[in-house]
């Protein structure tokens, strides 16, 4: 049996090896068949599904194998995973992880394989087998299988000359983050809100649309922002804290396939390079029939 009980005051960290019948929270010893199907620790909170654990307050795991930690937590679909605040995981094989996501896989694009993972803020996920994340993603390689060939098929060779025409139809902008999206991120101080309303380039997703519409995707169905600056959450309890007041619900959540873009880009390339190619071809031409009119002369 590994059991691990290490007390420093009052934080207790604890390890829990369920395969060996015996399980130790805060002191109290219960066996295997208590764990399934019940609650570990603090008020509020309801295992009701088979061989399922809710730890924390609050928090509640319904589905099969389903477990939910933390405050206010909700893991009803099979196998689901709900950790954090006010986070739900209702999806088959569903993870949902940080303050009030969802995963709530197949909701849009149903599959047989419902896995799918919430993290972040407010951020909800319907699409399956899909990761959707509220914030930043810092990665030292990132690296995307999905174009190996071996997943492919029906594999021939692109007009190239139309990745040029689609690309001069998608107009590049200027632009700011809206007041909203950086309060959601927490910036409040003048000089910080400033910082986050820096003029940017790039294109949106709307645009993109118009012209290449297989590189769009709505995956995510919502996601709330919310005012999240220091000012606004100083000296506020968690339970005043989830009525806080929406500032902005944004439905469908356009989302951009970089692929699809880089794979246009590449293809104007080629096709720029062609055409230099032709341009640098006629002006050697040029210049050797210069040359030998000059030589005649």
């Amino acid at each position: 049996m590994n059991l691990l009980i290490i007390q420093f005051n009052i934080i207790i960290i604890f390890i829990i090896n369920i395969q060996h019948d015996i399980v130790l929270v805060y002191g109290s010893t219960i066996t295997r068949n208590d764990v399934c199907k019940k609650t570990i620790s603090c008020e509020g909170t309801s295992a009701s599904g088979n061989d399922a654990v809710a730890m924390g307050y609050a928090t509640t795991a319904s589905g099969l194998n389903a477990v939910a930690l933390g405050f206010n937590t909700l893991a009803a679909g099979s196998i689901t995973t709900a950790i954090g605040s006010n986070t739900t995981a209702t999806g088959d094989f569903g993870t949902s992880m940080g303050y009030s996501t969802i995963a709530n896989c197949g909701a849009t694009e149903p599959s047989n394989w419902q896995a799918c993972v919430a993290m972040g803020f407010n951020i909800n996920n319907t699409e399956s087998e899909s990761l959707a994340v509220s914030g930043n993603v810092h990665a030292r390689n990132v690296k995307l299988f999905g174009n190996d060939e071996r997943f492919k098929e029906n594999i021939t060779n692109a007009n190239v000359e139309t990745c040029l025409f689609n690309i001069n139809k998608i107009r590049v902008v200027n632009y700011q983050l809206s007041k909203n999206v950086c309060k959601h991120q927490g910036y409040m101080a003048k000089d910080m809100l400033d910082k986050c309303q820096q003029e940017l380039i790039g294109i949106t997703s709307q645009q993109v649309d118009s012209v290449l519409p297989n590189a769009i995707g709505s995956g995510i169905s919502s996601l709330k922002l919310v005012d999240r600056s220091p000012s606004f959450n100083n000296n506020k309890s968690q339970e005043d804290q989830q009525q806080e007041e929406i500032l902005e619900d944004i439905h469908d959540v356009k989302g951009l396939d970089m692929n699809q873009i880089i794979a246009q880009l590449i293809g104007s390339i080629q096709t720029l390079s062609k055409q230099n190619e032709k341009l640098i071809n006629r002006v050697n031409k040029l210049e050797t029939m210069m040359m030998m009119k000059d030589y005649k002369l």
